[in-house]
């Protein structure tokens, strides 16, 4: 939500993740994989946000978010994700523990 926040009295969102284990890692790199705990996941995002129809504005008519990322669990707590914007071209890359300690 960077340079744009959303507004509107009314709001649906659709999040999604599908997390996988290491199995792809241990193919790759052997048993390192399990000893560092890696894994990946997809998440998305998709929403928007809009006004009553008393104050319909049309620059509020299509305001749709929709994203599609992917995360890299290493250590079992940290993920390193990156995250495309669909309805826009941007991309960010971030990192987020996963538990806290």
């Amino acid at each position: 939500l960077r340079n744009r926040p959303y507004e509107g009295e009314h709001y649906a969102a659709l999040f999604y993740e599908w997390r996988w284990g290491s199995g792809l890692f241990e193919r790759l790199m052997g048993p390192r994989a399990w000893r560092w705990d890696m894994g990946w996941a997809m998440h998305g995002g998709h929403g928007r946000t809009w006004l009553s129809a008393v104050d319909f504005d049309v620059r509020q008519a299509n305001t749709w978010h929709h994203e599609l990322g992917f995360s890299l669990t290493l250590l079992d707590y940290l993920n390193v994700d990156m995250t495309w914007r669909l309805d826009r071209a941007e991309r960010r890359l971030g990192l987020s523990f996963v538990r806290s300690f």
